[in-house]
């Protein structure tokens, strides 16, 4: 036998070897972040539609005719709540836009968006009527005062009722959840409702200037 020593074979296939083992380590690395941003994603989309549903929900038992009536305003107070807690987790999961799609993405976020808007624009056209109610039994220099404070958040809602119009008429309602589309056609309606109000009672208020 001779003394020579005879080369292991294989060891010029180790990097090879290496190349192959860290390529299947990195695929099921991938295939495992890959599955965990659908995860996230599916469970992120569920819970944002959960809280939708119930905003909708408290949105179809409020009475926009009635500023002042308790039950209207505690449920427009939920509603609200229940659009921008789903705003808040749909905007904080970057992925979620890419496994809707970006177009759909953003019309989801406006859609909310708008539906929110419009409930806080409810509440402040109500808190604002009360003080149109109270201003009656003020004296001059008080009355005064609350005429021009008025008279500001009314100009102020209108230009916000325009802004919301604006943005629902863009929106292509075919990427809108058809579980959601009857509580967005609500909205739409009633900003222009709450547009000729804010109108006629500026044209009320400016003479009493």
């Amino acid at each position: 036998m001779s003394d020579k020593q005879i080369p292991y074979r294989g060891s010029r296939y180790l990097p090879v070897l290496i190349l192959l083992s860290l390529c299947l380590l990195l695929s099921v690395l991938v295939a495992g972040c890959s599955e965990s941003d659908e995860d996230l994603c599916f469970s992120t989309t569920y819970t944002v539609d959960t809280l939708e549903k119930r905003g909708d929900s408290s949105l179809s038992s409020v009475n926009f005719d009635k500023f002042d009536d308790f039950f209207s305003i505690e449920e427009a107070k939920n509603a609200k709540n229940q659009y921008e807690n789903a705003l808040v987790v749909l905007s904080s999961n970057p992925t979620v836009a890419a496994c809707m799609g970006n177009d759909a993405y953003k019309v989801r976020i406006m859609e909310l968006n708008v539906k929110y808007g419009f409930l806080d624009l409810f509440l402040r056209y109500s808190a604002t009527d009360k003080k149109v109610s109270n201003m009656v039994f003020q004296d001059y220099p008080e009355f005064q005062t609350t005429l021009n404070t008025v008279i500001k958040d009314y100009e102020a809602m209108r230009t916000d009722v325009r802004n919301l119009q604006v943005a629902a008429a863009d929106l292509d309602q075919s990427r809108i959840p058809s579980t959601s589309e009857a509580a967005f056609n609500t909205v739409k309606s009633k900003l222009d409702d709450v547009l000729k109000d804010i109108d006629n009672r500026l044209s009320v208020l400016y003479s009493y200037r």
